[in-house]
């Protein structure tokens, strides 16, 4: 296993919408609201609406799936942006828990979810404070 880069995101971002997760049946108010957020922002016919909603879609259930799976609740996702980007971040109560990219793994046998992260953002990283890992993912708004 390698681990994720360990950074902090990028600056310049405000706050869009907050999700909290409890429990895993959280997983499908958040792919919902990330969905509405996004076609909110981009308007409904625009081209790349569906390439950046689907991205941050998968990411932010994926790394949610593991904040809760790895670190247990609350999993708390923040979704800001930028006139370019959107920043996802992703905050579990586990700061002593290094994220690992999976390698060599059948697709069957999970742990590929910050490898997908990490193929369909822009940057994606990781830190922590005193009491909560943030992992956290980029996204062109121009894809």
């Amino acid at each position: 296993m390698t681990a994720l880069p360990r950074a902090h995101p990028p600056h310049g971002f405000a706050l869009v919408d907050t999700w909290t997760l409890n429990r895993y049946d959280d997983l499908v108010h958040l792919r919902a609201g990330v969905t509405e957020v996004i076609t909110l922002a981009m308007g409904h016919g625009a081209p790349r609406t569906h390439a950046v909603t689907r991205g941050l879609v998968v990411v932010s259930s994926e790394l949610a799936t593991n904040a809760l799976r790895y670190a247990g609740a609350p999993a708390t996702v923040t979704l800001s942006s930028s006139a370019t980007s959107y920043l996802l971040d992703v905050a579990d109560p586990d700061p002593a828990t290094v994220p690992a990219l999976a390698h060599g793994r059948a697709p069957g046998d999970g742990g590929l979810g910050l490898r997908l992260a990490e193929r369909l953002a822009s940057s994606i990283g990781w830190f922590t404070t005193d009491r909560t890992k943030h992992v956290w993912a980029t996204f062109s708004r121009d894809v």
